[in-house]
């Protein structure tokens, strides 16, 4: 029933929650309380998911927040991430203008544990980090941020571990059916594209089905003002210098390029969960979930290297942080090349996951649960990534940024023509990714019925993971026609008038063409004739070898093959506790958990078997290396976990919450492959890299208080403050290592990725929500989030900086009366680091950003309503840089999305 025909008050909803407050079992993440026989009055739309949010906080003992479905298949925003952000203390990062990864508390997305209905999601990434795009909003029916840590939760976040559920059957009775479909216009793309999604449940006293399907087709578009890095060079033999920045060290960007991603995002997915209940005491569950997920990127770029020649600059403009803010090169220079690139950065990904879940009360007093599921995710990108260059050699690029604007401009010297355009370098690359898991647990619940425990949850856990991958690429064959020396037909290349990109300052056009077209006919019997055998070049002794090798294209690459194995017993106790403190309800828990990792990381390495002075040049050595061999690795660790949660009704309005825990996350499954590369022989001075399998988890030691004031039908107001004590964060380190014992210069300085820091978080956050009388409400939350390892511009030498610390917060205002809904949300994230070292050994910065989005449904009758949706309706930029803003790394828009659509429930 809809609330907008039903007008039900919240005191009644908090009678029926307060009698009937049930939990999954890790919802499985969380106690559950007794249930009673009473009537659950039904409440919709946006105030009934602020109901269902409101009251799992104000009956949980620990630091949680959440999400809920507006009704059946109806979420609050158009993806999971994007109704994440409105949580105190979550920021997101965006891929192609749509929320993709979480940071909570200001650890980021791997140290972030997501579940799907209590169990580890498989994931399509390199790390453990989850993608929350791979997901339509349709797909759950609600989330919860555990932000506080109970024993009997799966380790493995520190910053949150946040639960996704499906809608289940048989929460209610009978059949249901909602159905939507909608066109959504990209305002940068100018395309509509369309989305549909359906979901149906039917349920009796025993049996119950529920199937939903979805499907987007979005057309999307990204331009972008890039640059790589920014590298130190002595420009003080520039003749005509300006600006108060000293030259002998000047930062100077790499390059400058200027990017139009024009693609597709393509989202096929459905659940099925199936409910039997053959007797009273037995409820059995089985679900599944399918995701494929698409983007087909298609770039096409402008770009310019920075030609760092010593004849070649004529003049130049350094600011007094050093920064390079324009240059120009001599009139009579040859060969200051400008490029145009296509690229393409894809995603097709699947994801899957399959349980069977069975209730068992056992007797009155004990309650068991049984699970087991399987999940695996593939990311197939191997192969499809592109960067294939043509160019004009005498192009003379100008770079101007002397304005202060959102980014540089770029003109040329010499006028772009299809027929000047040169052959260059050719790669085609990418990644594979598998992901494999399977889990069970067992979870029991027994009743004790004493007068300070009532109850105490146990049980275990266990899993077994698989995470491979394999890089392609086509290794020196993408250099065979490089140097802008072999002319390609002018009909292959397209001009394009970008007059309208970004907000001017680029060449009016641009020339675009077919990677695969171009690089079939270079790798043509007739180019090859002509610009690699007729013209004497180095690769024409071998030119056949690597054509029958695949010629341009990629292919696997045996070195890069690694993957790592990873297997988890947890076992764990909680006990509930419910008594009285000066007349004064005291809840809430305490356990502990233990946990036991056993981990193989495989890889392939080149091993160094003798080394020997150079003769002529007694500083070298010379390296012999073995054929490339499978390696691989052990490692194991385990740690006890206690956990302590409290929960003081001081009155029937205000409410105090106190936790103390312990808490891990493992490390990045990438950083564990075995082996070295990148070998280096000098005396007394040589390297090489490596993964390190022996990296132990970050460990945190967290402390939470909390105090919440409901003060009124659906309003209350909080203030929460946190602090963490992490250990073992991960670095790159180099320590010497004897790499070849028994050889005098064995010695080797290896840089490693180890455990080594540790840095203090504290924050507080604060929270209210308001919803007047007469339909109308307010939302508002603030995050400050500090550390003691705040990254420092001025400090050269530590490299060490939390990665994503940044406050944040939410504004919302809306209203729900009668048949009309609407909300606008206004979410701002402050300045961040992205990466403490970046490109070019620099650090990565986030500007601060903010967006407003919105939404509005009018109900026509009780089963159809049509909606409109706005994000970034503002139209805001996104902005990285280098320590100052000057140093721009990546300027991007994305345009605004308009969403028109109806939806039918029965």
């Amino acid at each position: 029933m809809k609330s907008n025909y039903h007008k039900k008050t919240m005191l009644a909803m908090l009678i029926g929650a307060s009698l009937n407050m049930t939990a999954n079992a890790q919802e499985n993440a969380s106690a559950s309380e007794d249930t009673a026989d009473v009537e659950i009055i039904q409440v919709s739309g946006l105030r009934g998911s602020n109901l269902r949010t409101l009251n799992n906080k104000r009956y949980s003992a620990t630091i949680v927040d959440g999400i809920s479905s507006e009704e059946l298949g109806k979420f609050p925003d158009q993806n999971v991430a994007e109704s994440l952000q409105r949580i105190t203390g979550i920021s997101i990062d965006r891929s192609g203008g749509e929320g993709r990864f979480i940071t909570v508390r200001g650890l980021g997305p791997e140290f972030n544990s997501v579940l799907y209905n209590g169990r580890v999601l498989a994931t399509e990434n390199s790390g453990r980090e989850f993608s929350f795009d791979i997901l339509a909003a349709e797909a759950i029916s609600g989330a919860n941020a555990y932000k506080s840590s109970t024993s009997d939760l799966i380790s493995g976040g520190i910053g949150a571990t946040v639960n996704l559920t499906t809608a289940k059957p048989m929460d209610t009775e009978g059949t249901q059916a909602a159905f939507s479909v909608k066109s959504t216009y990209d305002t940068l793309a100018e395309e509509y594209s369309p989305q549909v999604s359906g979901v149906y449940s039917y349920s009796n006293d025993t049996f119950g089905a529920l199937v939903s399907l979805n499907y987007v087709n979005r057309s999307y578009r990204v331009q972008e003002a890039i640059t790589d890095g920014w590298i130190e060079r002595d420009f003080s033999y520039i003749p005509n210098q300006e600006g108060p920045g000293d030259y002998t060290r000047v930062m100077a960007p790499r390059n400058y390029d200027f990017r139009d991603d024009a693609g597709e995002r393509e989202r096929i997915g459905g659940t099925v969960v199936i409910q039997a209940r053959p007797n009273d005491d037995i409820l059995l569950t089985a679900d599944i979930l399918y995701s494929k997920f698409t983007v087909d990127s298609s770039v096409m770029s402008a770009a310019s290297w920075t030609h760092d020649w010593v004849a070649g600059f004529d003049s130049a403009y350094v600011d007094e942080n050093n920064t390079m803010l324009a240059y120009s090169y001599a009139d009579d220079v040859a060969g200051l090349s400008s490029d145009f690139v296509q690229q393409a950065f894809n995603r097709p990904t699947e994801t899957r996951q399959v349980g069977l879940n069975m209730e068992w009360f056992a007797t009155e007093e004990l309650e068991l649960t049984f699970d087991v599921s399987y999940s695996d995710a593939v990311n197939d990108a191997g192969g499809t990534g592109q960067f294939v260059i043509a160019g004009m050699p005498n192009a003379n690029p100008r770079y101007d940024y002397t304005n202060g604007g959102d980014y540089g401009s770029i003109s040329y010297d010499n006028a772009m023509s299809a027929s000047a355009l040169r052959a260059h370098s050719l790669y085609f690359s990418g990644t594979d990714v598998d992901d494999k898991m399977s889990q069970f647990k067992i979870d029991g619940k027994y009743t004790l019925g004493l007068d300070y425990a009532d109850i105490i949850h146990f049980g275990v856990y266990g899993s077994s993971r698989t995470k491979g991958r394999q890089d392609y690429d086509n290794g020196t064959n993408g250099n065979v026609f490089s140097g802008y020396n072999a002319d390609v037909p002018d009909e292959i290349f397209h001009g394009v008038n970008q007059g309208g990109f970004l907000s001017g300052g680029v060449p009016s056009t641009w020339f675009t063409f077919d990677p695969f077209e171009y690089a079939d006919y270079l790798w043509s019997e007739s180019s090859i004739q002509e610009n690699v055998i007729d013209a004497g070049s180095q690769y024409a002794d071998t030119i056949e070898i690597r054509r029958q090798l695949g010629g341009p294209y990629a292919r696997p690459n045996r070195n890069s093959v690694a993957s790592v194995s990873e297997d988890v017993v947890e076992a764990y106790f909680r006990v509930d506790i419910n008594t009285e403190v000066a007349d004064m309800p005291l809840t809430g828990n305490f356990g502990l958990r233990y946990s036991y990792t056993d981990i193989e990381a495989t890889g392939y390495s080149a091993l160094v078997t003798d080394i020997v002075p150079v003769q002529g040049d007694d500083t070298l050595l010379n390296l012999t290396l073995s054929d490339t061999m499978r390696l691989s690795e052990t490692n194991d660790y385990d740690y006890w976990l206690p956990s302590v949660n409290l929960k003081l009704d001081v009155t029937d309005e205000h409410v105090v919450r106190f936790s103390a825990s312990q808490s891990i996350a493992r490390p990045t499954l990438t950083r564990m492959t075995p082996g070295l590369s990148g070998y280096n022989g000098r005396l007394n001075a040589s390297t090489a890299y490596g993964g390190n399998p022996q990296l132990l988890p970050y460990e945190s030691t967290n402390f939470d208080l909390a105090w919440t004031w409901y003060y009124g039908e659906a309003s209350y107001a909080g203030i929460s403050a946190f602090r963490k004590r992490v250990d073992n964060f991960i670095s790159s380190i180099t320590l010497p290592e004897d790499i070849l014992p028994g050889n005098e210069y064995g010695e080797f300085n290896v840089t490693r990725e180890r455990n080594a820091e540790a840095a203090n978080i504290t924050g507080l956050e604060l929270a209210v929500l308001h919803t007047f009388e007469s339909g109308f409400g307010v939302q508002a939350n603030y995050t400050f989030v500090d550390s003691d390892d705040d990254f420092d511009p001025n400090n050269n030498v530590e490299t060490f900086a939390l990665e994503g610390l940044s406050d944040s917060y939410n504004l919302i205002a809306f209203y729900e009366k009668d048949a009309i809904q609407v909300r606008i949300a206004y979410n701002w994230r402050d300045e961040y680091l992205a990466r403490a070292v970046g490109g070019y050994s620099q650090p990565e910065m986030v500007e601060a950003y903010g967006q407003l989005d919105f939404t509005a449904t009018y109900d026509v009758n009780e089963n159809l309503s049509i909606f409109v949706d706005g994000t970034n309706i503002l139209d805001n930029e996104s902005r990285r840089f280098s320590i100052y803003k000057e140093r721009l790394l990546n300027f991007q828009s994305t345009g605004a999305r308009f969403s028109l659509g109806a939806r039918y429930t029965f």
